[in-house]
């Protein structure tokens, strides 16, 4: 499948909502309770919402919100953002690449189109943007049970740094891993 990856636009807000719900509910059962990944669906319109919200005002500011869709239609198969890091400080002193930190806030391809080339034509965008941005390096947070994401991040060059936090969502409490990778202005796509 051909897949374009471009800047979000408002009228994307349905498309990254349904890839974002059908992605946790996926990737996150057995980790959250059912309960909550089922209920996710009934506050859609609000999730939608904040998805029109974060594209034209960010929470955090130079978020770059990116979706890919197939490129012989619109529909959208799923999303990244990135940004500079929300962790401090965001230059870590032990690091072996001096310079700005960018992250990767999210990543989610809805579960009908994982396997298709999506998820590595976003991140390979995501990259060279956090890279053309002129951050060095570049971190990310991944469930410690999503084993599936693990792996798709260590085949895109991310390794774990040592950084531990807990997420909690539904009433359960996970643990995350930081993962962490080098950039550079050349970095390309895929």
């Amino acid at each position: 499948m051909a897949v374009r990856v471009r800047p979000a636009a408002v009228a994307d807000a349905p498309g990254i909502t349904c890839a974002h719900v059908a992605a946790w509910q996926v990737a996150y059962r057995g980790i959250f309770p059912d309960r909550f990944l089922d209920d996710m669906t009934r506050d859609f319109g609000e999730r939608m919402h904040r998805w029109e919200v974060i594209i034209v005002a960010p929470d955090q500011p130079d978020t770059v919100t990116l979706v890919a869709e197939r490129e012989d239609e619109d529909e959208i198969l799923g999303w990244l953002s990135y940004g500079p890091s929300r962790d401090e400080p965001a230059v870590v002193p032990s690091s072996r690449v001096p310079g700005p930190v960018g992250e990767i806030y999210g990543i989610y391809v809805h579960p009908e189109h994982w396997r298709t080339g999506a998820g590595t034509a976003l991140m390979g965008v995501g990259l060279a943007g956090l890279g053309s941005d002129g951050y060095r390096e570049a971190t990310l947070w991944v469930l410690e049970r999503n084993s599936a994401a693990r792996r798709f991040y260590e085949r895109h060059g991310w390794r774990e740094d040592g950084a531990r936090d807990h997420f909690e969502r539904g009433g359960v409490q996970a643990v995350e891993l930081r993962y962490r990778r080098p950039l550079s202005p050349a970095v390309t796509p895929g």
